[in-house]
């Protein structure tokens, strides 16, 4: 059974890292950025080291971030 799991896991981040028509990426409870996959990087312009661990609200434009969307965002996330 664990071994099945890992092949699952391991197809599952095949297919994630090798969509490039779709930005795919993960953040923790506080709006960090933890992943980041090949069409995040196509799409929006950051290399996964230079985004991950790093704040989400980075992708969001100024006057989002001024209107404080981010955060409004992220509440929406923990909620639903």
């Amino acid at each position: 059974a664990e071994a099945a799991l890992r092949r699952s896991e391991e197809r599952s981040k095949v297919i994630i890292e090798s969509a490039v028509e779709y930005a795919i990426f993960t953040i923790d409870p506080t709006g960090r950025v933890t992943s980041w996959n090949n069409g995040a990087r196509c799409i929006l312009g950051y290399e996964a080291e230079e985004i991950v661990r790093r704040p989400f609200d980075l992708l969001f434009t100024a006057e989002d971030r001024a209107a404080g969307m981010p955060a409004r965002e992220l509440e929406t996330a923990r909620v639903e």
